[in-house]
Protein backbone atom coordinates (compact mmCIF):
# COMPACT_ATOMS: atom_id res chain seq x y z
CA UNK A 1 0.00 0.00 0.00
CA UNK A 2 1.31 3.33 -0.63
CA UNK A 3 1.69 6.66 0.53
CA UNK A 4 1.28 10.30 -0.32
CA UNK A 5 1.85 13.96 1.59
CA UNK A 6 2.75 17.34 1.09
CA UNK A 7 5.91 18.49 -0.54
CA UNK A 8 8.88 19.19 1.54
CA UNK A 9 8.80 23.41 1.65
CA UNK A 10 4.81 23.67 2.23
CA UNK A 11 4.58 24.72 5.44
CA UNK A 12 1.00 25.46 5.83
CA UNK A 13 -2.54 23.30 5.47
CA UNK A 14 -3.57 23.19 2.25
CA UNK A 15 -6.69 21.85 0.42
CA UNK A 16 -6.46 20.21 -3.25
CA UNK A 17 -8.69 19.21 -5.35
CA UNK A 18 -9.21 15.08 -5.92
CA UNK A 19 -11.69 13.09 -7.97
CA UNK A 20 -12.80 9.85 -6.86
CA UNK A 21 -15.14 7.35 -8.28
CA UNK A 22 -18.09 5.71 -6.16
CA UNK A 23 -20.34 3.40 -7.71
CA UNK A 24 -18.92 4.03 -11.19
CA UNK A 25 -19.64 7.71 -11.33
CA UNK A 26 -17.03 10.26 -10.43
CA UNK A 27 -17.17 12.37 -7.65
CA UNK A 28 -15.12 15.84 -7.15
CA UNK A 29 -14.16 16.64 -3.38
CA UNK A 30 -11.33 18.42 -1.82
CA UNK A 31 -8.42 16.69 0.70
CA UNK A 32 -7.32 19.18 3.47
CA UNK A 33 -3.50 17.67 3.95
CA UNK A 34 -1.14 18.73 6.90
CA UNK A 35 2.37 19.36 6.32
CA UNK A 36 4.46 16.49 7.21
CA UNK A 37 1.68 14.02 7.44
CA UNK A 38 1.77 11.09 5.74
CA UNK A 39 -1.47 9.70 4.58
CA UNK A 40 -2.10 6.12 2.66
CA UNK A 41 -3.41 5.54 -0.50
CA UNK A 42 -6.84 3.81 -0.92
CA UNK A 43 -6.13 0.34 -2.55
CA UNK A 44 -9.55 0.31 -4.68
CA UNK A 45 -9.38 3.75 -6.42
CA UNK A 46 -6.79 4.18 -8.97
CA UNK A 47 -9.01 7.27 -9.65
CA UNK A 48 -8.42 9.31 -6.59
CA UNK A 49 -4.29 8.48 -7.52
CA UNK A 50 -4.15 10.16 -10.45
CA UNK A 51 -6.00 13.67 -9.30
CA UNK A 52 -3.19 13.61 -6.58
CA UNK A 53 -0.75 12.91 -8.91
CA UNK A 54 -1.89 15.56 -12.21
CA UNK A 55 -3.93 18.04 -9.88
CA UNK A 56 -1.84 21.61 -10.08
CA UNK A 57 -1.68 24.19 -7.42
CA UNK A 58 -1.82 27.61 -8.13
CA UNK A 59 -0.49 30.55 -6.13
CA UNK A 60 0.25 33.64 -6.96
CA UNK A 61 3.98 34.69 -7.54
CA UNK A 62 6.63 35.69 -5.28
CA UNK A 63 10.21 35.52 -6.00
CA UNK A 64 10.74 33.62 -2.47
CA UNK A 65 7.88 30.80 -3.65
CA UNK A 66 10.19 30.87 -6.66
CA UNK A 67 13.49 30.66 -5.18
CA UNK A 68 12.24 27.95 -2.37
CA UNK A 69 10.93 25.58 -5.59
CA UNK A 70 13.94 25.79 -7.48
CA UNK A 71 16.05 24.92 -4.39
CA UNK A 72 14.42 22.29 -3.38
CA UNK A 73 14.21 21.39 -7.18
CA UNK A 74 10.51 21.16 -7.49
CA UNK A 75 9.23 21.41 -11.10
CA UNK A 76 7.11 24.79 -11.51
CA UNK A 77 5.85 27.21 -14.01
CA UNK A 78 5.13 30.80 -14.07
CA UNK A 79 2.08 32.29 -16.13
CA UNK A 80 0.74 35.56 -16.37
CA UNK A 81 -2.88 35.75 -15.51
CA UNK A 82 -5.36 35.64 -18.43
CA UNK A 83 -8.37 37.36 -16.59
CA UNK A 84 -6.77 40.03 -15.72
CA UNK A 85 -4.56 40.80 -18.93
CA UNK A 86 -1.41 39.74 -17.96
CA UNK A 87 -0.62 42.27 -14.95
CA UNK A 88 -0.77 39.71 -12.76
CA UNK A 89 1.73 36.33 -12.28
CA UNK A 90 0.63 33.02 -10.95
CA UNK A 91 3.00 29.79 -9.92
CA UNK A 92 1.88 26.61 -10.60
CA UNK A 93 3.75 23.35 -9.18
CA UNK A 94 2.31 19.77 -7.93
CA UNK A 95 1.58 19.74 -3.69
CA UNK A 96 2.33 16.34 -3.40
CA UNK A 97 4.16 13.44 -3.81
CA UNK A 98 2.71 9.92 -4.62
CA UNK A 99 4.98 6.95 -3.14
CA UNK A 100 3.44 3.97 -4.58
Amino acid sequence: MGTYNLIPGIENRTKINVCTRRKGYLQYSYAVLDPGVEYELPEDDPTFVESLKKEPYTKHWSQAIEDKLKSMGIPYEVKNCKQCGGRVKKIIYHPVEVHE
